[in-house]
């Protein structure tokens, strides 16, 4: 059974929001983890500034056990956040403009 008032839609958008708040962390822990460990010998070659894209498949393969579990968590938290959109039928729209109806602006 999916419950449809407002206030537990509110809550159901703010819970998609902090588990792709949480997935946008872990990315950043996943490059840090990578650039200071397997890449560590080329870290220095990017200057203060620099922008580099990583993908999924900079990660895949690695050996570095810590950067997997990462790796996997954020793909069981992406899962996760798909399902809620899908099962709520909740586009990042709906999401957005009720935080900021719910805050007056986004959550931190």
């Amino acid at each position: 059974m999916i419950y449809t008032s407002d206030n537990y839609r509110n809550f159901v958008a703010e819970t998609i929001y902090r588990l792709n708040q949480l997935t946008e962390s872990l990315d950043e822990m996943l490059v840090n983890m990578l650039m200071f460990g397997e890449m560590e010998g080329i870290n220095g070659t990017f200057e203060a500034g620099d922008s580099f894209e990583f993908f999924p498949q900079h990660f895949e393969g690695s050996n570095d056990e810590n950067l997997n579990l990462v790796l996997k968590t954020i793909k069981k938290v992406t899962k996760i956040s798909k399902t809620f959109e899908k099962l709520n039928n909740m586009e990042e729209d709906e999401v957005l403009s009720r935080l900021i109806e719910k805050f007056g602006d986004l959550p931190d």
